[in-house]
């Protein structure tokens, strides 16, 4: 018994150390469980949110690659069209370079053909020449011819006379009359005596003169018919030139105008062809920028829908870890759940010092609760798939509601794609609509171009050819205006003359880019200002506004002067300045200096007052105008204009009128007039004095008497005297000592800060 107790404390002492030990691991097992579940719950934490990360990311890639595809779509659409209107371009540039080089041929066989016309012309004129001298020395021949037939008529009458007057002799005339009809003239010379003999010698004489003198007469007679035909001969042969002159000269005036237009056309032509060739190279570079963009694209799109792959596989690679992680968290949670409890353990212990049963029963509580444990996986696996199945119906529907929102996407993207091609296409057609307006001017003004090309170019046939040495000290080229971008880059000695509608026709536009451009292009060349011939504008021999062109910056400004104007007088006044010398300088914002003080450069414009206000006080020893030079007196009133830069009508101030009184009439004005001044250094201010008629006058005309015309930037202020001048612009005889009396003030507008 005692063995046996022995035993059976041996075997519970045995069974209580593997207890011990059992107990040991199983609290090891609950602490490495519990660390393996936290750290896999932190790592399904981990995975999860690099998956949401990963799927943000994925969303985001895909975003920029339908932005990216968008982009492609579009600009692979440009490279398209831009590569059509190229090849389109390039086309219609080697054909209009064709075009140009069969026209510059045909204007150089023309131009050939019209030398060739024009030298037979005036190989035509010089034979007429050479025949008309000839006719003159004809006509010469045949007024000598006839001075000689009629010189050798009046010999032969006179001798005829003398003869007659000898037979008519009385005392040896009935001897004389009966020799001649016995034909004895010529014998009994030795019976006759020394008179009758010499009567008989005188007769012969004077017969064989006679004779002589009617051979020559019908000698003269002869050579002056065949000179009367030589003549005729000629002056048909004249003619006949004449006409063959006057054919050649109208084949060559017709050949001269083919040259003309067709050097115009083939110039045309050319310019055509260097437009159309920089738009073959603008959309040539448009088009190889177009494809570089394109391929810009799709690199770009490849990079992204590579990242795309990338961020899917990581996040499937996220997923399965999460899973993973999760299955793992869910093991390592069930261990611990298993091995949570360790009370068992203690209580076996304890009960392994009472009895061994307990250690059984301990046993079978531990299967139980393992059994328990199975079933929760079970369960856990159960709702895990149930999950996953879930997840993937929500990820289905998910995708199909992405693809439904691409598509109306899409749909509105081509909707608005559809509206914006629309707007394009009215924009389009309005551009093309101001093109052809736009055409349509450039026509008109090629097709004035051409006339005016045309008058030149006949002028130019008439004028002749420069001598070289006087080209040589020629300072300035007058070059015709096309546009201020090319006349910009011409030489500084290259000017333009420009008419006053052309003048006025770019000072109407709304934008001010060509006044700017023409200021630019005048600080560094000239430009000349000449009277319109147009009818609308120039009906008479009036003047336009110089001061217009002056705040341009033209140097030259051309008026009739055969008028005495305002405009006239304003000119007048302008070149008063300076010593009267006739040059002026500009103002110094128009003047392009090399170095110096910047800051003075602008001071006429800047320094200068913009308001002033003009009191005409009164006036001394004012002239009577013509028609009442010899009786009666004046009534003076006084017009003060302002001329400024600009097309708005000048502003006029008229005072009241002084009646019958020209020797010191007194206005003493009150308020005066106030002026506003855009153009301080080019505007002009003119004092005029008029002889105002009479209400009970048919006509109530006005009579000049006197002006001044003084620059804006001359005024002072204060109380100053003004020189008058006449119509002729001089100050002497009844104008030496006429002046007005003026009080003026000046006020600076307020500068913001």
């Amino acid at each position: 018994a005692l063995a046996i107790a022995k035993s059976l404390m041996n075997k519970s002492r045995k069974e209580l150390k593997e207890a011990e030990v059992a107990l040991t691991r199983a609290e090891q097992r609950k602490r490495d469980s519990k660390d393996l579940a936290i750290k896999s719950a932190n790592e399904a934490k981990e995975c999860e949110i690099y998956a949401v990360e990963t799927k943000h990311y994925i969303q985001k890639v895909k975003k920029q690659l339908e932005k990216c595809e968008k982009k492609s779509n579009t600009a692979s659409t440009v490279t398209s069209t831009a590569l059509t209107e190229a090849k389109i371009s390039e086309d219609r540039a080697v054909e209009a370079e064709h075009r140009a080089k069969r026209s510059s041929a045909t204007a150089a066989a023309d131009h050939a053909k019209s030398d060739t016309e024009t030298e037979r012309e005036v190989q035509l004129e010089k034979e007429a020449a050479s025949l008309q001298k000839q006719c003159k020395e004809a006509n010469s021949a045949v007024r000598v011819s006839k001075q000689k037939v009629a010189t050798i008529d009046d010999g032969h009458q006179k001798a005829s006379a003398q003869l007659a007057s000898i037979e008519k002799n009385e005392q040896y005339g009935s001897e004389l009359r009966r020799r001649i009809e016995r034909q004895e003239l010529e014998s009994h010379a030795e019976d006759d005596d020394q008179d009758l003999a010499k009567y008989l010698k005188k007769y012969r004489a004077k017969c064989q003169e006679v004779d002589n003198l009617w051979n020559k007469l019908l000698n003269a007679n002869q050579d002056r018919k065949n000179i009367e035909k030589k003549k005729v001969r000629m002056q048909r042969a004249l003619d006949e030139a004449a006409h063959k002159v006057k054919i050649q000269s109208t084949a060559g005036v017709h050949s001269r105008s083919k040259a003309d237009q067709s050097a115009a056309l083939a110039d045309q032509v050319a310019e055509y062809a260097e437009e159309e060739r920089e738009a073959a190279n603008m959309r040539q570079i448009a088009s190889e920028r177009a494809e570089e963009n394109l391929h810009n694209l799709g690199t770009q799109q490849a990079s992204l829908i590579a990242q795309v792959d990338e961020a899917e596989k990581a996040h499937l690679d996220a997923e399965e870890k999460k899973l993973q992680a999760n299955m793992l968290t869910e093991k390592h949670d069930g261990e611990a759940f298993n091995a949570r409890d360790t009370k068992k353990y203690h209580q076996r212990v304890e009960r392994k010092n009472i009895q061994v049963k307990a250690a059984v029963k301990a046993h079978l509580a531990a299967s139980s609760e393992k059994k328990a444990a199975d079933t929760n996986v079970a369960e856990t696996s159960c709702a895990l798939n149930a999950n996953a199945d879930v997840y993937h119906k929500a990820k289905v529907d998910a995708s199909t509601q992405k693809h439904q929102i691409n598509a109306e996407r899409r749909m509105e993207s081509n909707a608005v794609s559809a509206f914006k091609k629309y707007k394009a296409l009215v924009q389009e057609a309005e551009v093309a609509k101001e093109a052809a307006a736009a055409a349509q001017v450039t026509a008109a003004r090629k097709a004035s171009g051409v006339r005016s090309s045309k008058d030149y170019r006949m002028k130019k046939s008439k004028v002749k050819e420069v001598a070289m040495n006087l080209a040589n000290l020629t300072t300035l080229h007058s070059t015709k205006f096309r546009f201020f971008e090319g006349s910009l880059t011409l030489p500084f000695n290259n000017m333009h003359n420009i008419a006053e509608g052309k003048m006025i026709q770019i000072m109407s536009n709304e934008d001010d880019f060509e006044a700017r451009q023409w200021r630019e292009f005048n600080k560094n060349h000239m430009t000349r200002i000449y009277p319109s011939r147009m009818h609308q504008l120039r009906l008479n021999q009036s003047n336009y506004n110089p001061v217009l062109p002056w705040s341009l910056g033209c140097q030259i400004a051309s008026l009739n002067q055969q008028i005495c104007d305002a405009f006239v007088l304003v000119n007048d006044g302008r070149f008063r300045v300076n010593g009267s010398c006739g040059y002026v300088l500009k103002p110094e914002f128009m003047i392009e200096r090399k170095g110096g003080d910047i800051s003075k450069r602008n001071r006429f414009s800047a320094d200068m007052p913009q308001k002033w206000t003009v009191k005409v006080l009164s006036g001394y020893n004012l002239p009577k105008p013509k028609k009442k030079a010899l009786a009666g007196n004046v009534n003076v009133r006084v017009r003060v204009t302002l001329y400024d830069g600009g097309l708005s009508a000048p502003t006029v101030h008229l005072t009241d009128t002084v009646k019958n009184n020209g020797l010191n009439p007194i206005w003493n004005e009150y308020n005066g007039a106030a002026f506003s001044v855009v153009e301080p250094s080019a505007a002009i201010l003119l004092f005029s004095l008029w002889d105002v008629g009479e209400e009970t006058d048919v006509d109530n005309s006005e009579d000049f008497i006197a002006a001044a015309a003084m620059p804006i930037s001359c005024l002072r202020e204060g109380y100053r005297s003004i020189a008058l001048f006449d119509s002729n612009h001089m100050r002497c005889g009844s104008h030496a000592y006429s002046c007005l009396f003026v009080n003026i003030g000046a006020e600076y507008e307020k500068k913001l800060q």
